[in-house]
């Protein structure tokens, strides 16, 4: 492996005065597993051009950090790595973490420094710290980033298209008892105005007036589901059917409610009623694909597209049917799916939006953007596209520009939990922690057993304090789903940083056992069991992590540790220098190395290798300070200087 393909995060920062900090973000992203790139830890280990090798180095890095210290911005060195990774000001290549010295002498921006990198900083979220624990406080919210699931219509299989609710005409609704002309232009017009809940309010007075009208149960079935009351709407779509159980459009309408309440199995018997009137009306036969799909069941789904477009080559169908492939992980025949979708019918939104998922998937976030910008040309009105617009627009690093994307896709659709879900999201990625929180409470308003809302609400009451109420919000989560994979996750990590180490094994160990190949939460599972001295346990964890990932770095450093504690001595030795193998400037591999020689006795070469541990990563030397592994060297002069220069 060459040394440019072993960074994931490279540091801008002004040598002279923020080394300091450059050491601290070094030593927290490297004890999260990352590889960082800090010029003045690497210089003496590279030859040749150390400028090419910078920028063969950015062009390698998924994350670009500028520590915006005294005198930052007016570095000629500085402008220059910024104008390599983000040419023309093009935030698109790199995810930006920018953290700001809290100083009345360092701007947030300058027209300087504009000018030169296209970049104006006063835009941009810019994380201020005023000391190193600040700083490294910062950087682990960075990395720590809220436990969504994130962007249901991004991130996990596209939904095919759902059906528009059918409405009888209010005209043919027969009622003799009393004349009904002043109620139903008085529901007209509050249709007009989408004022849904008056209009379910006219529904109420004429349900009440003829009990056993079916379109009147229609339509205010209709109305409720508008406004989010599914469960009520079941119900008046029931009593419509009571009324007359041959009608396949009430049929579909009771289906797309019960589809809302992710009732699927009891949506396709609804559905399958209303193919049973009408085998070839598309989007019936859409319907039940979509519940099939959410079933897992993915060949029947498929086999319900097939059948259909054996006597349809309906664009819906095609594009519906491409979001399956891509589910089984046939993505270039959805791709090539989608283009014969949109070559027969270039108005199909919804084939650009599935188009536009699958390109996100893959991470071109730039062209999945634009697929996204066809599809609202073409249906202004879809929530779900403005949405996923403005999740990417939050992967750009445009967190701001976002927010009023999130913004406009509630305004369209003001029920629909996701964009103040993933509002929230955002805000709490720029700390704005209060706000974040009054987002998901209103996702929880819309959607009460959404528990990613809870857990990432949990997170935000944790950063400002709140601990108590925090901890009801997990336990809220817990009690919804004990075996949710990020309501554990989320309960570790909080009962983690809260010290509570027992708790935090327990909630880490079952979302691991959910996601054995998670290795954030593996790397977070040994730490909560190396802080209980139960070493054993730690070292089983790694053997295991280790067979399938064997130059994993955290867990070979990880199982020397936990072997030197187990007094391992030569396995401990074994594992380092592997580590140093794979890198020689991990200064966790010399340290635990120079723990061994220690114990051992040999002065010299625990001294040596500690120096060698401490240059290249200085947080080591307050750990020295304290470590009982270097009771042998306490009184040797060298080791003294060593720790206190």
């Amino acid at each position: 492996m060459s040394q440019t393909e072993k960074y994931t995060i490279f540091v801008c920062y002004y040598e002279q005065l923020a080394e300091d900090y450059a050491n601290v973000i070094h030593k927290v992203l490297t004890e999260l597993g990352y590889r960082v790139f800090v010029a003045h830890i690497r210089r003496p280990y590279i030859s040749g051009d150390f400028r090419k090798f910078i920028d063969s180095v950015i062009d390698g890095c998924n994350t670009f950090v500028l520590i915006n210290s005294l005198d930052a911005l007016s570095r000629e060195e500085i402008i220059r790595e910024i104008t390599h990774a983000f040419p023309n000001g093009d935030l698109s290549g790199h995810e930006f973490w920018i953290f700001r010295e809290n100083n009345i002498d360092v701007p947030r921006g300058s027209d300087v420094f504009k000018n030169k990198t296209k970049i104006d900083l006063n835009n941009q979220n810019q994380s201020d710290f005023s000391n190193p624990s600040e700083l490294a406080r910062s950087v682990l919210r960075k990395c720590k980033r809220p436990y969504e699931n994130p962007e249901l219509l991004v991130q996990t299989p596209v939904p095919p298209v759902t059906v528009e609710l059918k409405i009888t005409s209010t005209n043919k609704i027969n009622l003799n008892q009393i004349n009904l002309n002043l109620i139903i232009d008085s529901i007209h017009q509050a249709t007009k105005n989408k004022d849904y809940q008056l209009v379910l309010e006219f529904y109420e007075q004429l349900s009440s007036i003829d009990p056993f009208n079916l379109a009147i149960f229609n339509n205010k079935g209709v109305q409720q589901s508008l406004l989010g009351h599914y469960e009520d709407a079941v119900e008046s779509y029931s009593l419509a059917l009571s009324i007359n159980s041959k009608l396949p459009f009430i049929w579909a309408n009771k289906a797309l409610a019960l589809q809302k309440l992710e009732r699927y199995r009891e949506s396709l018997e609804c559905i399958d009623k209303a193919l049973a009137e009408k085998p070839k009306e598309i989007d019936y036969i859409l319907t039940k694909a979509f519940d099939l799909f959410y079933l897992n069941q993915f060949d029947d789904a498929l086999k319900i597209y097939d059948d259909a477009l054996i006597w349809s080559q309906n664009s819906k169908l095609l594009s519906s049917r491409s979001s399956v492939l891509f589910t089984l992980g046939r993505k270039e025949e959805a791709i090539k799916l989608l283009e014969t979708a949109i070559r027969n019918d270039p108005k199909n939104d919804n084939a650009w939006y599935n188009f536009g998922v699958m390109l996100n998937d893959e991470g071109k976030y730039e062209e999945a953007l634009k697929k996204y910008e066809k599809a609202v040309e073409i249906n202004p009105k879809d929530h779900r596209t403005w949405n996923n617009m403005a999740v990417i627009m939050r992967r750009l690093g445009k967190i701001e520009e976002s927010l009023k994307i999130y913004d406009k896709a509630i305004e369209i659709d003001s029920k629909y939990f996701l964009p103040y879900f993933n509002k929230g999201i955002g805000l709490s990625l720029l700390e704005k922690y209060p706000e974040s929180i009054d987002n998901f409470n209103q996702v929880l308003k819309l959607n009460p057993k959404y528990i990613s809302a809870y857990v990432n609400k949990a997170i935000s009451l944790f950063r400002i304090g709140n601990k108590k109420e925090s901890i009801d919000n997990i336990k809220t989560a817990l009690d919804i789903d004990e075996n949710d994979f990020n309501a554990n996750k989320g309960a570790g990590i909080i009962y983690l940083e809260s010290e509570d180490y027992a708790i935090a094994e327990k909630y880490l160990q079952k979302a691991h056992g959910n996601k054995p190949n998670d290795l954030n939460i593996a790397q977070q599972l040994l730490v909560s069991l190396n802080k209980q001295n139960k070493n054993q346990k730690a070292l089983e964890l790694c053997n295991s992590v280790l067979t399938q990932y064997p130059q994993d770095i955290r867990f070979l450093i990880g199982r020397s540790y936990d072997l030197v504690k187990l007094k391992e001595y030569d396995r401990a030795i074994d594992d380092c220098n592997n580590t140093l193998k794979i890198d020689n400037t991990v200064g966790t591999a010399y340290y635990n190395k120079s723990c061994v020689m220690s114990i051992r006795r040999d002065i010299d070469e625990s001294i040596k290798l500690l120096t060698k541990a401490i240059a290249l990563d200085k947080g080591l030397k307050e750990l020295a300070r304290n470590d009982a592994d270097f009771i042998n060297l306490r009184t040797d002069e060298r080791f003294k200087k060593l720790i206190n220069s």
